[in-house]
């Protein structure tokens, strides 16, 4: 082998590492920036369920009062049980189409859109 050619595969083969550091250093990156965006979703949606939570605060301590006033004896945690799921998911439903029907209300209004 000559010179010239151990001179062009030990170039290859430094060459092909330099690649797989890049790859590497890619994939590092692209993990960090998928734990990230992952991260920021995850405290979008808690953000948002906080929201949901703070608006519904009043109709939840006045079904609480009410269920517990009818049920004396049984533990709080049922109840909370019996909000996180049954209740919470139904007021929360009714609530998203109240605000769907205002959308389309105030886009009737407007005159702009036939709805």
């Amino acid at each position: 082998m000559t010179y010239a050619e151990k001179f062009t595969r030990r170039l290859s083969e430094q060459e092909q590492a330099e690649q797989r550091q890049r790859d590497q250093e890619n994939a590092e990156a692209k993990e960090r920036w998928l734990l990230q965006v992952e991260a920021e979703r995850q405290a979008d949606l808690q953000k948002t369920a906080d929201a949901l939570d703070a608006e519904l605060a009043p109709q939840y301590r006045r079904q609480k009062a009410e269920w517990l006033t009818s049920n004396p004896g049984r533990p709080v945690a049922e109840f909370d049980t019996l909000w996180s799921q049954h209740m919470r998911p139904v007021l929360v439903e009714d609530l998203h189409e109240a605000r769907v029907n205002l959308a389309v209300a105030e886009l009737r209004a407007s005159g702009k859109y036939r709805i």
